[in-house]
């Protein structure tokens, strides 16, 4: 699931390549981690159900996503060649966005998202939900 060329990993390496440099150096290093989390957190079902069929990049955008994360997430090498936001799994998106966190996170020990990233993780389903994600995307 994680591993080099897994797709968490894939998907963590596009992040981090796209990744402004202002999210590099605020909240020491965490601003990408805590950024996550909330956009996991927040995704609000009636308002992702509405935006179900807008393209991928504008729903994302319209959920308050930042550009750089809306263009890596659009692209066909991630979720494959999905047009629309309804077709791309809330649950899914919320767990992959959370999965993420500890692969992009220069120091998981200090990171301020590592409780709730920590709750995720020892959830008894999240090996499933994690396999379901990565066969989806193939």
């Amino acid at each position: 699931m994680f591993a080099p060329d897994g797709f968490y990993t894939r998907l963590a390496d596009r992040v981090l390549a796209a990744l402004p440099w202002r999210y590099r150096v605020r909240r020491r290093g965490h601003a990408l981690c805590t950024l996550l989390r909330e956009l996991a957190a927040g995704l609000d079902p009636v308002a992702y159900a509405k935006l179900a069929q807008n393209p991928i990049r504008d729903g994302l955008l319209r959920l308050r996503f930042p550009p750089f994360l809306a263009d890596v997430l659009d692209s066909g090498a991630i979720f494959g060649a999905r047009q629309i936001l309804g077709a791309l799994n809330r649950d899914h998106l919320t767990t992959t966005l959370t999965a993420v966190i500890p692969l992009v996170c220069p120091d998981v020990e200090q990171c301020p998202t590592r409780g709730e990233v920590l709750k995720t993780y020892a959830s008894p389903m999240l090996a499933d939900r994690l396999h379901a994600v990565t066969a989806g995307a193939r």
